[in-house]
């Protein structure tokens, strides 16, 4: 019989095998997110050049009124290619909403759009909802297959075992855990996304938001779902994966105990940590308390276990920070490896930081993305090199985050394209000398308001000013230099410079220092 080593090997790759599979469906996914975000985003926008104001915006006065007759007929020409398109809908509650709308003499402008962007998340729910039953009938059944042979392959003897039938996998597949299937929670997340949208697209004719904010609104709830979508499928494949293999292990009549199994790396949960090398008698498996999944996105795994062994052999594990792989003695469990070649090898201070670059690590790539788009050449280049930055280098990590609010203030206020630039580029050019400006202050430096009394400064003259220590603070804490009738304000616990002033003496509330 193979050693202990060959069993937590074999199952440890048998399941990311399956996870493969489920990368490859969300990378599908995402893209099918992308083209509904533009088929909304082309539709709003075709909304907002019939209906909006000279101002660019769509009341909710205008969006309450109803179609006209030429609108009225337009519109039930898209109806009748969304009712084509939704023959073959998994739920046919939405070809009826169809029907019904379609007969309808009277329809706002307002529900005419929401149908409109509906579809488009119908008919991504239904997609998805096919494709997901796909994938899992796939690991369903190619995991409880492998199971078997590997059990078979490992103790060198034939087993029998009952063939999976169509029929069998689907009615796995629908039953509920932790209280619904993955097609019962596809159906829910499209409710509450079709619910949030609609509120949102009211709440921003309201208010008379422009185009660009309602889209940016509408595809930000999008992204939302997309990232629900994404966990759920890797939680469902870990269920299907942790079922087909039970299954599995019952069919082969041998595996009577099974060894919790979790992934040598920074990234794994710490409640699957205390798991790790654990044995249950298969009888007493409790998904979610001794047995994979335990949690969203859960990589842990079984492995048939035989009893103990003179040789434990080896398992896989991989350094947090170098990220190369290497062994450790099979016996080892996360615990002992964590604390030997994680905290003891780059000490307490290292290894948390490590752990909290892994566990964010999706969310910081998105951060970066959206600090690479404000921010451009002033960010790191690489994502490895963004997270050194945010996690090993506080002071400046706090400084590229209020360049961040600044930049996103600028890129959103009412100023031209010309304007934004010059007020980035006057960022920038004092920014090298190691000076922050808030956008409060970069207006001030760019449109200067002459008066009597007043005079102009140059940029060259704020720099040489900010070059000598402060001589005066407010009140409020602010610390000030003034010379030349050129008054710089600067916040006392940033340094940011906040305002600058031109006046012919001191301020009566500052104080001399």
């Amino acid at each position: 019989m193979k050693p202990q080593e060959y069993w937590q090997k074999r199952s440890e790759q048998l399941a990311q095998g399956q996870f493969e599979k489920s990368d490859q469906y969300i990378l599908k996914l995402r893209r099918e997110y992308d083209r509904a975000i533009q088929s909304i985003q082309r539709d709003m926008e075709v909304f907002y050049q019939r209906f909006a104001n000279n101002n660019g915006v769509v009341d909710m006065a205008e969006a309450r009124k109803l179609l006209t007759g030429n609108q009225l007929k337009e519109f039930r020409m898209t109806l009748e290619e969304f009712i084509a398109k939704a023959k073959d809908n998994a739920n046919g509650q939405w070809t009826r909403q169809l029907n019904n709308v379609y007969y309808r003499t009277r329809i706002s402008r307002l529900e005419a759009l929401q149908v409109q962007i509906r579809q488009q998340v119908e008919q991504l729910s239904s997609n998805r909802q096919e494709s997901a039953q796909d994938l899992l009938s796939d690991v369903y059944e190619d995991t409880y297959y492998r199971t078997i042979y590997e059990v078979q392959k490992g103790i060198g003897i034939g087993v029998s075992f009952a063939y999976v039938y169509p029929e069998a996998v689907e009615k796995i597949l629908s039953q509920p855990w932790m209280g619904a299937n993955y097609s019962q929670r596809i159906w829910a997340d499209r409710e509450k996304l079709i619910r949030e949208i609609e509120t949102n697209l009211a709440q921003a004719f309201i208010r008379g938001d422009s185009i660009d904010k309602t889209t940016q609104a509408i595809a930000k709830r999008m992204n939302v779902s997309y990232a629900n979508a994404a966990r759920l499928v890797l939680t469902e494949t870990s269920h299907i994966v942790g079922e087909a293999t039970y299954n599995g292990y019952k069919e082969s009549g041998i595996v009577q105990r099974y060894q919790f199994v979790a992934t040598l790396d920074n990234r794994t949960s710490r409640v699957c940590w205390s798991m790790d090398g654990e044995v249950f008698e298969l009888s007493e498996k409790k998904e979610g308390v001794n047995y994979p999944p335990l949690h969203p996105r859960c990589r842990s795994t079984p492995a048939p276990y035989f009893g103990d062994e003179e040789n434990p052999g080896e398992r896989l594990a991989r350094d947090p920070k170098t990220g190369k792989t290497y062994t450790v003695p099979g016996d080892m469990t996360y615990k002992q490896w964590y604390q030997k070649h994680v905290v003891d090898q780059y000490g307490q201070a290292e290894a948390d930081i490590l752990k909290k670059k892994e566990v964010n690590r999706s969310k910081d790539q998105k951060q970066f993305e959206s600090y690479k788009n404000i921010l451009g050449k002033d960010v790191p280049k690489s994502f490895d090199k963004f997270q050194e930055l945010k996690y090993n280098n506080v002071k400046e990590w706090e400084r590229t985050k209020r360049q961040y609010s600044t930049f996103n203030r600028i890129n959103k206020g009412n100023y031209s394209d010309e304007y934004k630039s010059k007020l980035i580029d006057t960022y920038r050019y004092f920014k090298k000398d190691g000076h922050e400006f808030t956008v409060h202050a970069l207006n001030r430096t760019l449109g200067q308001k002459q008066s009597k009394g007043k005079r102009p400064f140059t940029n060259e003259e704020i720099q040489g000013l900010l070059k000598k220590p402060h001589n005066y603070t407010q009140a409020n804490g602010h610390l000030v230099r003034y010379e030349n009738s050129i008054a710089i304000i600067q916040a006392q616990d940033t340094k940011e410079v906040v305002s600058i002033v031109v006046r012919n003496k001191p301020g009566k509330n500052w104080k001399e220092v």
